[in-house]
């Protein structure tokens, strides 16, 4: 028995998905390593990539969700060098728009279905969704059915963007951090955004297609079958492809990506979301490019003119006044008593602001602070400047944008602002 246990076989088992010191771990392709992650690795015995080609030509929208599920790998190892973060790629509309087909294309890495962990849907706990994601650095995963979801989607978005675990105490003992860096595929039938209390920052983490993703149902079918029964193949080939290429000439090319698709966004279509998008979209960019050197029908073109419009159309729904105010409006409205109408009590520890009979609302600067904090805004001046241009900010004087007012006998930086409050929070 001692004999054979020294000559036994040493199998490394292990829950890392993704590149790490030069490996992509994951694939069943070494006998003396084994993963143990919840998301499993599998390869058919065929792939028939001609009969690929022939689903993907002519569907611009199927080819950038099978960019997406492959741009993983690329993500993954990016992130080794650059700070990037987990994002969402969320295809929602009526039925039969091929939604769940762009979640199968998950099948770049494996069997698209829920034993595998690939496929999963969004009808779980926040925390067993958590436990799906831990050491997955460069692995799709899809959730389909994003209706059916129970708990806050906003707080579970940032999380997943994020990339880490809630820190958890046992009992003498605190468990240790569980990470990931990824790529989500989700579907369901409306926004993901507007269940979240529209956060600017969630643009950027949650990208979402509202258009058809595949040709007919009949496209729709063929492609499920051929996804079911064809997977496993693209991962590793484009995994193989980095491996080949000098690193550095991977991260060059990131950025060159990067910024030939901001000198191709208009001045009108440009926003401060706009420079945050340019690195999740280099990424799909290189991606498309890679899939394209292996000869799979992946039109680089189409991919940047969709990616393009997604960013204008983004830019056009983003007005950081409208933002600002509404943060504020809330604020007042769900903090009412922090908010006085009365002079005589403005000096109360707890009170944030004074509500003046001709409209006006007199706002602490560390109220304001807190409501640009708590909202996640980038900037404490870009805000300020967008509630100029909205003509309702009043400047003591043209060097600052906050006044004095005397509370309490104890002269108080605020802000001053005019505003109606018939206006509606959206």
């Amino acid at each position: 028995m001692l004999l054979e246990e020294t000559n036994a076989k040493t199998i490394t088992k292990y829950t890392y998905l993704g590149f790490k010191n030069d490996y992509f771990w994951g694939f069943p392709k070494d006998d003396d390593k084994r993963c143990i992650n919840r998301v499993r690795l599998e390869q058919s015995e065929e792939f028939d990539l001609d009969k690929l080609n022939g689903l993907l030509k002519n569907a611009p929208m199927l080819q950038l969700a099978y960019t997406i599920s492959s741009s993983s790998a690329v993500q993954s190892f990016l992130g080794r060098k650059i700070p990037l973060s987990t994002v969402i790629y969320h295809f929602y509309g009526d039925s039969s728009q091929g939604k769940t087909t762009a979640l199968m294309t998950t099948s770049v890495w494996g069997k698209p279905t829920v034993e595998t962990g690939l496929f999963s849907t969004w009808n779980q706990t926040e925390l067993s969704l958590m436990n799906l994601l831990p050491n997955n650095h460069g692995v799709t995963i899809a959730l389909d059915e994003s209706s059916i979801c129970r708990f806050d989607m906003t707080s579970t978005l940032y999380n997943l963007s994020q990339g880490i675990n809630r820190q958890r105490l046992q009992k003498n003992l605190q468990q240790p951090t569980k990470e990931w860096l990824t790529t989500i595929s989700s579907s369901g039938e409306s926004s993901l955004l507007e269940h979240t209390n529209n956060n600017t920052g969630l643009k950027v983490r949650a990208i979402e297609f509202n258009e058809p993703v595949t040709l007919s149902a009949e496209h729709a079918n063929k492609c499920k079958t051929f996804f079911l029964n064809n997977y496993g193949h693209t991962g590793i080939e484009i995994v193989e492809q980095i491996d080949d290429c000098v690193r550095q000439t991977i991260i060059d090319t990131f950025y060159e990506e990067r910024d030939k698709f901001l000198e191709s966004v208009k001045e009108e279509d440009k926003s401060p979301l706009t420079e945050r998008l340019a690195d999740n979209f280099a990424i799909l960019l290189l991606t498309a490019q890679i899939l394209e050197m292996l000869e799979y029908e992946i039109n680089y073109k189409s991919i940047f003119k969709i990616l393009l419009k997604k960013n204008r159309k983004i830019s056009k729904s983003y007005d950081i006044g409208k933002n600002v105010l509404n943060a504020i409006l809330d604020r007042i409205v769900n903090k009412k008593s922090l908010y006085s109408d009365s002079n005589s009590f403005f000096g109360g520890t707890n009170i944030e602001g004074l509500i003046c009979s001709n409209g006006e609302v007199i706002l602490l600067e560390s109220a304001f602070n807190k409501i640009v904090d708590d909202n996640k805004f980038s900037s404490k001046i870009i805000c300020l400047r967008a509630l100029e241009r909205m003509r309702i900010l009043k400047k003591q004087r043209k060097d600052t944008y906050f006044s004095k007012r005397t509370i309490g006998k104890v002269p108080t930086k605020v802000l001053v602002l005019k505003i109606n409050f018939n206006m509606e929070v959206i």
